[in-house]
Protein backbone atom coordinates (compact mmCIF):
# COMPACT_ATOMS: atom_id res chain seq x y z
CA UNK A 1 0.00 0.00 0.00
CA UNK A 2 1.18 3.29 -0.92
CA UNK A 3 -0.17 6.18 0.82
CA UNK A 4 0.97 10.36 -0.14
CA UNK A 5 0.19 13.01 2.35
CA UNK A 6 0.72 16.86 2.17
CA UNK A 7 3.89 17.98 4.05
CA UNK A 8 3.60 19.44 7.50
CA UNK A 9 6.14 22.15 7.51
CA UNK A 10 7.80 23.13 11.16
CA UNK A 11 7.67 20.06 13.39
CA UNK A 12 4.32 20.82 15.71
CA UNK A 13 3.03 18.01 17.09
CA UNK A 14 0.19 17.87 19.63
CA UNK A 15 2.51 16.54 22.50
CA UNK A 16 4.29 20.12 21.82
CA UNK A 17 0.75 21.86 22.29
CA UNK A 18 -0.16 19.80 25.61
CA UNK A 19 3.73 20.52 27.05
CA UNK A 20 3.10 23.93 25.89
CA UNK A 21 -0.17 24.92 27.71
CA UNK A 22 1.00 22.48 30.50
CA UNK A 23 -1.78 20.16 30.36
CA UNK A 24 -4.22 22.55 30.94
CA UNK A 25 -6.26 22.64 27.51
CA UNK A 26 -9.85 24.18 27.20
CA UNK A 27 -12.49 21.62 27.05
CA UNK A 28 -13.49 23.22 23.88
CA UNK A 29 -10.12 22.93 22.19
CA UNK A 30 -10.26 19.49 23.10
CA UNK A 31 -13.33 19.21 21.55
CA UNK A 32 -12.24 20.99 18.43
CA UNK A 33 -8.79 19.22 18.11
CA UNK A 34 -10.33 15.73 18.19
CA UNK A 35 -13.17 16.68 15.84
CA UNK A 36 -10.53 16.82 13.52
CA UNK A 37 -8.57 13.79 14.38
CA UNK A 38 -11.91 12.11 13.94
CA UNK A 39 -12.95 13.12 10.88
CA UNK A 40 -9.35 11.78 9.67
CA UNK A 41 -10.02 8.85 10.80
CA UNK A 42 -13.48 8.78 9.60
CA UNK A 43 -12.08 9.48 5.75
CA UNK A 44 -9.88 6.46 6.25
CA UNK A 45 -12.71 4.24 7.16
CA UNK A 46 -14.58 5.36 4.86
CA UNK A 47 -12.20 3.85 2.34
CA UNK A 48 -11.45 0.54 4.21
CA UNK A 49 -8.48 1.57 5.58
CA UNK A 50 -7.04 1.37 9.57
CA UNK A 51 -4.43 3.74 10.70
CA UNK A 52 -3.48 0.96 14.00
CA UNK A 53 -1.31 3.52 15.44
CA UNK A 54 -2.85 6.43 16.50
CA UNK A 55 -1.07 8.70 19.72
CA UNK A 56 -0.14 12.19 19.98
CA UNK A 57 2.86 11.94 18.79
CA UNK A 58 1.22 11.26 15.34
CA UNK A 59 -0.51 14.24 15.00
CA UNK A 60 0.48 16.65 13.34
CA UNK A 61 -0.72 20.77 13.24
CA UNK A 62 -1.09 22.63 9.75
CA UNK A 63 -3.27 25.78 8.72
CA UNK A 64 -4.66 25.60 12.65
CA UNK A 65 -5.62 21.81 11.52
CA UNK A 66 -4.68 18.54 13.15
CA UNK A 67 -3.58 16.00 10.69
CA UNK A 68 -2.90 12.21 11.00
CA UNK A 69 0.43 10.95 10.24
CA UNK A 70 2.45 8.23 10.56
CA UNK A 71 0.75 4.98 8.54
CA UNK A 72 3.45 2.51 9.42
CA UNK A 73 0.81 0.12 10.29
CA UNK A 74 -1.69 1.38 8.52
CA UNK A 75 -3.67 -1.47 6.72
CA UNK A 76 -6.80 -1.64 4.54
CA UNK A 77 -8.68 -4.75 2.67
CA UNK A 78 -7.12 -6.68 0.14
CA UNK A 79 -9.86 -6.04 -2.06
CA UNK A 80 -10.05 -2.03 -1.80
CA UNK A 81 -12.55 -2.36 -4.93
CA UNK A 82 -15.29 -3.59 -3.18
CA UNK A 83 -15.51 -0.12 -1.11
CA UNK A 84 -17.10 1.40 -4.36
CA UNK A 85 -20.16 -1.19 -3.95
CA UNK A 86 -20.85 -0.54 -0.34
CA UNK A 87 -23.28 1.42 0.52
CA UNK A 88 -22.83 2.00 4.26
CA UNK A 89 -20.18 2.62 7.11
CA UNK A 90 -21.60 -0.20 9.09
CA UNK A 91 -20.85 -2.75 6.22
CA UNK A 92 -17.96 -1.36 5.31
CA UNK A 93 -17.05 -1.72 9.35
CA UNK A 94 -17.63 -5.63 8.78
CA UNK A 95 -15.65 -6.37 6.10
CA UNK A 96 -12.38 -4.47 7.23
CA UNK A 97 -10.79 -7.36 9.04
CA UNK A 98 -7.03 -6.24 9.24
CA UNK A 99 -4.35 -9.49 9.71
CA UNK A 100 -2.90 -10.47 12.62
CA UNK A 101 0.74 -9.30 12.57
CA UNK A 102 1.41 -9.30 16.15
CA UNK A 103 4.83 -8.67 14.94
CA UNK A 104 4.29 -5.55 12.96
CA UNK A 105 2.00 -4.31 16.32
CA UNK A 106 5.59 -4.58 18.47
CA UNK A 107 7.56 -3.10 16.43
CA UNK A 108 5.55 -0.18 14.75
CA UNK A 109 2.73 0.71 17.69
CA UNK A 110 3.23 1.64 21.09
CA UNK A 111 2.27 -0.48 23.73
CA UNK A 112 0.12 2.09 26.24
CA UNK A 113 -2.19 3.12 23.14
CA UNK A 114 -2.77 -0.28 21.49
CA UNK A 115 -6.20 -1.97 23.28
CA UNK A 116 -6.46 -5.51 24.38
CA UNK A 117 -7.35 -7.17 20.99
CA UNK A 118 -3.82 -6.13 20.24
CA UNK A 119 -2.23 -6.98 22.90
CA UNK A 120 -3.36 -10.56 23.74
CA UNK A 121 -3.63 -12.65 20.72
CA UNK A 122 -5.41 -15.44 22.64
CA UNK A 123 -8.95 -13.43 22.41
CA UNK A 124 -8.93 -14.15 19.07
CA UNK A 125 -10.36 -11.00 17.81
CA UNK A 126 -10.15 -8.82 14.50
CA UNK A 127 -7.82 -6.24 15.14
CA UNK A 128 -9.91 -4.04 12.79
CA UNK A 129 -11.18 -0.34 12.39
CA UNK A 130 -11.90 -0.86 16.67
CA UNK A 131 -8.50 -0.68 17.77
CA UNK A 132 -8.52 3.28 15.88
CA UNK A 133 -11.16 3.72 18.89
CA UNK A 134 -9.85 2.61 21.60
CA UNK A 135 -6.41 4.86 20.62
CA UNK A 136 -8.47 7.89 19.92
CA UNK A 137 -10.15 7.48 23.45
CA UNK A 138 -6.76 7.44 25.01
CA UNK A 139 -5.82 10.70 22.88
CA UNK A 140 -8.99 12.04 24.44
CA UNK A 141 -7.50 11.02 28.07
CA UNK A 142 -4.49 12.56 27.24
CA UNK A 143 -6.14 16.03 26.34
CA UNK A 144 -8.31 15.76 29.25
CA UNK A 145 -6.17 15.03 31.75
CA UNK A 146 -2.93 16.12 30.62
CA UNK A 147 -1.67 12.29 31.23
CA UNK A 148 -2.36 8.78 29.72
CA UNK A 149 -4.20 6.52 31.11
CA UNK A 150 -1.98 4.04 31.03
CA UNK A 151 0.98 5.75 31.54
CA UNK A 152 2.65 2.68 33.22
CA UNK A 153 2.41 0.40 30.48
CA UNK A 154 0.84 -2.46 32.11
CA UNK A 155 -0.30 -4.66 30.29
CA UNK A 156 -3.17 -5.90 32.52
CA UNK A 157 -4.53 -2.86 32.97
CA UNK A 158 -5.04 -2.64 29.71
CA UNK A 159 -7.01 -6.24 29.19
CA UNK A 160 -9.15 -4.74 32.54
CA UNK A 161 -9.26 -1.21 31.32
CA UNK A 162 -8.50 -0.30 34.42
CA UNK A 163 -8.40 3.90 34.39
CA UNK A 164 -8.95 6.51 36.80
CA UNK A 165 -10.41 9.93 35.45
CA UNK A 166 -9.22 12.83 38.27
CA UNK A 167 -11.68 15.03 39.40
CA UNK A 168 -9.12 17.41 41.56
CA UNK A 169 -8.00 20.27 39.53
CA UNK A 170 -10.46 19.05 36.09
CA UNK A 171 -13.95 20.06 37.56
CA UNK A 172 -14.10 21.90 33.71
CA UNK A 173 -14.01 18.60 32.18
CA UNK A 174 -17.61 17.94 31.87
CA UNK A 175 -19.73 14.70 32.17
CA UNK A 176 -20.01 14.27 28.43
CA UNK A 177 -16.81 14.26 27.91
CA UNK A 178 -15.72 11.95 30.20
CA UNK A 179 -18.76 9.24 28.98
CA UNK A 180 -17.04 9.39 25.76
CA UNK A 181 -14.03 8.31 27.25
CA UNK A 182 -15.68 5.67 28.53
CA UNK A 183 -17.09 4.13 25.86
CA UNK A 184 -13.99 4.67 23.74
CA UNK A 185 -12.18 2.43 26.19
CA UNK A 186 -14.47 -0.42 26.04
CA UNK A 187 -12.36 -3.58 26.36
CA UNK A 188 -14.88 -5.44 24.03
CA UNK A 189 -14.74 -4.09 20.57
CA UNK A 190 -17.25 -5.23 19.37
CA UNK A 191 -19.19 -2.61 21.73
CA UNK A 192 -17.09 0.41 20.99
CA UNK A 193 -18.80 2.74 19.23
CA UNK A 194 -17.96 3.28 15.00
CA UNK A 195 -16.60 6.41 14.16
CA UNK A 196 -19.56 8.27 12.32
CA UNK A 197 -21.05 7.86 16.28
CA UNK A 198 -17.90 9.39 17.47
CA UNK A 199 -17.91 12.00 15.28
CA UNK A 200 -21.58 12.61 15.63
CA UNK A 201 -21.32 12.46 20.19
CA UNK A 202 -18.24 15.55 19.20
CA UNK A 203 -19.89 17.75 17.61
CA UNK A 204 -23.20 17.45 19.91
CA UNK A 205 -20.49 18.21 22.76
CA UNK A 206 -19.21 20.97 20.99
CA UNK A 207 -22.30 22.28 20.14
CA UNK A 208 -23.51 22.62 23.74
CA UNK A 209 -19.89 23.83 25.46
CA UNK A 210 -19.93 26.55 23.03
CA UNK A 211 -23.37 27.98 23.81
CA UNK A 212 -22.54 27.27 27.38
CA UNK A 213 -19.44 29.44 26.83
CA UNK A 214 -21.31 32.01 25.23
CA UNK A 215 -23.71 32.29 27.82
CA UNK A 216 -21.28 32.36 30.60
CA UNK A 217 -19.40 35.46 29.26
CA UNK A 218 -22.64 37.38 28.57
CA UNK A 219 -23.70 36.97 32.10
CA UNK A 220 -20.26 38.25 33.38
CA UNK A 221 -20.35 41.56 30.70
CA UNK A 222 -23.81 41.56 32.34
CA UNK A 223 -22.57 41.47 35.79
CA UNK A 224 -19.79 44.33 34.91
CA UNK A 225 -22.01 46.69 33.39
CA UNK A 226 -23.18 48.40 36.28
CA UNK A 227 -19.58 48.62 37.55
CA UNK A 228 -18.18 50.14 34.48
CA UNK A 229 -21.20 52.70 33.75
CA UNK A 230 -19.63 54.26 37.28
CA UNK A 231 -16.24 53.84 36.93
CA UNK A 232 -16.78 55.47 33.13
CA UNK A 233 -17.00 59.55 33.39
CA UNK A 234 -19.95 60.98 30.77
CA UNK A 235 -18.20 62.52 27.59
CA UNK A 236 -19.07 65.09 25.09
CA UNK A 237 -18.39 64.24 21.61
CA UNK A 238 -14.82 64.70 20.19
CA UNK A 239 -15.83 67.60 18.13
CA UNK A 240 -17.27 69.49 20.64
CA UNK A 241 -14.36 69.11 22.89
CA UNK A 242 -12.13 69.87 19.69
CA UNK A 243 -14.25 73.03 19.10
CA UNK A 244 -13.63 74.13 22.88
CA UNK A 245 -9.93 73.15 23.57
CA UNK A 246 -9.81 75.40 20.09
CA UNK A 247 -12.06 78.18 21.44
CA UNK A 248 -10.16 78.32 24.42
CA UNK A 249 -6.94 78.89 21.85
CA UNK A 250 -8.89 82.04 20.54
CA UNK A 251 -9.34 83.96 23.95
CA UNK A 252 -6.80 83.09 25.48
CA UNK A 253 -4.73 85.78 24.46
CA UNK A 254 -7.55 87.97 25.89
CA UNK A 255 -7.20 86.78 29.39
CA UNK A 256 -3.37 88.12 29.63
CA UNK A 257 -1.59 85.27 27.11
CA UNK A 258 0.91 85.97 24.37
CA UNK A 259 -1.53 86.85 21.62
CA UNK A 260 1.50 85.42 19.53
CA UNK A 261 4.11 87.48 20.58
CA UNK A 262 6.69 85.05 22.04
CA UNK A 263 9.49 88.08 22.69
CA UNK A 264 7.11 90.21 24.65
CA UNK A 265 6.36 87.05 27.07
CA UNK A 266 10.37 85.91 26.74
CA UNK A 267 10.99 89.86 28.68
CA UNK A 268 8.45 89.90 31.08
CA UNK A 269 9.42 85.97 32.22
CA UNK A 270 13.18 87.45 32.24
CA UNK A 271 12.14 90.56 34.37
CA UNK A 272 9.98 88.09 36.91
CA UNK A 273 12.59 85.39 37.51
CA UNK A 274 15.80 86.62 37.38
CA UNK A 275 16.96 87.43 40.88
CA UNK A 276 19.49 89.69 40.12
CA UNK A 277 16.99 91.95 39.46
CA UNK A 278 14.17 93.48 41.90
CA UNK A 279 11.29 92.59 41.30
CA UNK A 280 8.82 95.57 40.64
CA UNK A 281 5.30 95.57 40.24
CA UNK A 282 3.80 97.86 37.48
CA UNK A 283 -0.16 99.13 37.33
CA UNK A 284 -2.08 97.36 34.78
CA UNK A 285 -2.88 99.48 31.87
CA UNK A 286 -6.41 99.15 30.22
CA UNK A 287 -6.40 98.96 26.49
CA UNK A 288 -8.91 100.47 25.19
CA UNK A 289 -11.39 98.46 22.91
CA UNK A 290 -10.40 98.30 19.27
CA UNK A 291 -13.32 100.12 17.15
CA UNK A 292 -11.79 98.74 14.03
CA UNK A 293 -11.84 94.92 14.98
CA UNK A 294 -15.13 93.40 14.78
CA UNK A 295 -15.69 89.66 16.73
CA UNK A 296 -14.59 87.43 15.07
CA UNK A 297 -16.88 83.50 13.78
CA UNK A 298 -16.68 80.60 15.66
CA UNK A 299 -14.82 79.25 12.14
CA UNK A 300 -12.06 82.53 12.37
CA UNK A 301 -11.39 81.87 16.03
CA UNK A 302 -10.84 78.33 14.84
CA UNK A 303 -8.23 79.51 12.62
CA UNK A 304 -6.56 82.02 14.66
CA UNK A 305 -6.80 79.28 17.45
CA UNK A 306 -4.19 77.17 15.46
CA UNK A 307 -2.15 79.63 14.47
CA UNK A 308 -1.82 80.63 18.09
CA UNK A 309 -1.45 77.25 18.57
CA UNK A 310 1.70 76.79 16.96
CA UNK A 311 3.37 79.59 17.83
CA UNK A 312 2.85 78.33 21.72
CA UNK A 313 4.22 75.03 21.23
CA UNK A 314 7.70 76.94 19.65
CA UNK A 315 7.74 79.12 22.14
CA UNK A 316 7.74 76.40 24.97
CA UNK A 317 10.01 74.61 23.47
CA UNK A 318 12.48 77.55 22.93
CA UNK A 319 12.05 79.00 26.66
CA UNK A 320 12.49 75.75 27.76
CA UNK A 321 15.90 74.89 26.29
CA UNK A 322 16.35 79.02 27.34
CA UNK A 323 15.61 77.61 31.30
CA UNK A 324 18.25 74.99 30.47
CA UNK A 325 20.78 76.83 29.69
CA UNK A 326 20.51 79.72 32.23
CA UNK A 327 17.57 79.52 34.84
CA UNK A 328 18.38 76.22 35.96
CA UNK A 329 22.15 76.92 36.82
CA UNK A 330 20.70 80.43 39.06
CA UNK A 331 18.76 77.37 40.93
CA UNK A 332 15.71 77.83 39.24
CA UNK A 333 12.63 74.79 39.93
CA UNK A 334 10.48 73.33 37.15
CA UNK A 335 8.05 75.44 35.39
CA UNK A 336 5.93 75.45 32.86
CA UNK A 337 4.26 78.69 31.44
CA UNK A 338 1.42 77.06 29.54
CA UNK A 339 0.46 74.38 31.82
Amino acid sequence: MLIVSELCEGGFTLINMIEYCKNQIPQHVVLSIVGDIARGVQWMHSRGIAHRDLKVENILLKDHRFKLADFGSAEYEKNFLIWDHLRSMETARRHLLVNRNYECFEKNTTLMYRPPEMIDRYLKQDIDDKADIWMLGCIVFTLCFGKHPFMESQQLAILNGQFSMPDEGYSYIEEGARNLIRVLLTTNPAQRPNIDQVVQVIENLKAKVDKEQVLTTAQKELKMLPMLQQASPTKSEPEEEEAKEEDDWATWGKDGGTGGHAEDWGDTWNQKHDPSEPATSKPAEESPPSKESPSLTQTERQEVARALGKERIQFNIMKSQDFQRGGAKKGGGCFSLFG
